[in-house]
């Protein structure tokens, strides 16, 4: 599909337009950070945004659902189940988070498929928004692959001044362009600023890691028993912070909710973190990492090795929320690089 070209005035009747049929959301400043949320129009979005406390998945993988309701009568249980599943559109998604949606739609369709994700993502179309430069120092996506995204996303705007390049990774995606918004075909003129733009943004970009993510599977794995978990667990408080901002986690609890009077219920998830103590315990009592230098190294493990291993894509996006978010002020970022540089003599 052939890019497009809408003037940047335009973008509020775009906005306006999609109110109709869908729920829009996109970065907006709150205080001195940044969160998705609901807006009506171009003038709430912050598009020059570095990055957002929660990353867009609380879109398609809520942090609280419903997934079914009960009742119980005599003998017999009636179950419904529950898909909420709104029509959304989110807009402004950097690459990163971009990836990490693409990420999530393997992991949710593997082997059976889960119905809750499926629904909603089928009625969320993501809009990406490329970004020219890092959102700070913690920001290390170029190291992990998630700077440049080739999928994942139904259209990708690039900010050219006065216009927005319209790259369309969807079918759908079209669509929605063509029915919302007045948009050109890309003319030649439009093609050279587009690449002018992406060599700019690969100056800006420079790698933090001294090896290729696809060499970390290995490194991780021979870091094993290496002190650097003792060491860094040290500072560790175990509050799970990082795997609740992280773009990529996915694991939740089930838990079943009762009517105070006891004739029914619904039965509920939530994100849940490998970093609490009570996340590995099973029903004997038994902790299967119950010290935390194991949580740890399963959570690095987890970013760097397992999922990289099972998806062909990183754990890990380089996103940085999790840096900036732990109150241990941990690194995964200097983890890495300790065992990048460390290697087989680990």
């Amino acid at each position: 599909m052939l890019p497009r070209v809408m003037d940047k005035v335009k973008l509020g009747d775009f906005l306006t337009s999609l109110q109709g049929d869908y729920e829009v959301f996109g970065p907006v400043q709150k205080n001195k950070s940044f969160v998705f949320d609901r807006v009506q129009g171009a003038k709430e979005l912050s598009l020059d945004y570095t990055r957002t406390i929660l990353p867009p998945k609380k879109y398609v993988v809520p942090q609280y659902e419903t997934l079914l309701k009960y009742k119980m009568t005599g003998q017999k249980v009636d179950v419904a189940p529950v898909l909420d599943a709104p029509k959304r559109v989110v807009f402004g998604v950097h690459p990163c988070d971009v990836y990490a949606l693409w990420l999530m739609g393997d992991v949710f369709r593997d082997k059976d498929g889960d119905p809750y994700y499926q629904s909603r993502s089928e009625n969320a179309l993501i809009i990406g928004l490329e970004c020219k430069k890092p959102c700070d120092e913690n920001c290390f996506c170029q190291d992990m692959g998630s700077l440049w995204v080739k999928a994942g996303y139904d259209m990708m705007f690039t900010d050219l001044e006065d216009r927005f390049f319209i790259d369309l990774g969807t079918e759908r995606g079209r669509e929605l362009l063509m029915r919302h918004a007045s948009a050109k075909a890309a003319t030649p003129e439009d093609f050279n600023a587009k690449q002018k733009y992406m060599e700019e943004k690969g100056a800006n970009f420079r790698k933090k890691i001294p090896v290729d993510v696809r060499y970390l599977p290995e490194l991780l794995e021979q870091s094993m028993d290496s002190l650097v978990w003792q060491a860094q667990s040290r500072k560790c408080v175990a509050c799970g912070q990082c795997t609740l901002v992280c773009p990529t986690c996915y694991c939740f609890n089930v838990e079943d909710r009762l009517d105070l009077d006891v004739s029914g219920g619904q039965r509920r998830r939530h994100w849940d973190s490998c970093m609490l103590e009570e996340f590995s315990k099973v029903a004997t009592g038994e902790n299967f990492r119950e010290r935390v230098p194991d949580r740890l190294r399963h959570r690095c493990f987890r970013k760097g090795k397992y999922i990289l291993e099972k998806f062909g894509k990183s754990g890990c996006v380089g996103c940085g929320r999790c840096i900036i978010t732990c109150p241990a002020k941990i690194n995964i970022l200097e983890i890495f690089n300790l065992i990048s540089t460390a290697g087989s003599s680990i």
